[in-house]
């Protein structure tokens, strides 16, 4: 129940606190953090096959 100016309960009515973006955005954060988490990881596994050319020769 939401209180309103005058202090008193009134009828159940959705108040902002419940609305589905605060659900939201701890899942949007969590998804571009893995994917973050990916690309680096990814960036990781191709940096390291082009640094193994071997002995080149002069």
């Amino acid at each position: 129940m939401c209180a309103n100016k005058g202090g008193k309960l009134e009828r159940a009515e959705e108040c902002f606190a419940d609305s589905d973006l605060n659900f939201l955005i701890p899942i949007a954060v969590g998804m571009v953090l893995g994917f973050l988490i990916i690309l680096v990881f990814v960036s990781y596994i191709i940096g390291r096959r082009k640094s193994r050319t071997g002995y080149q020769s002069v």
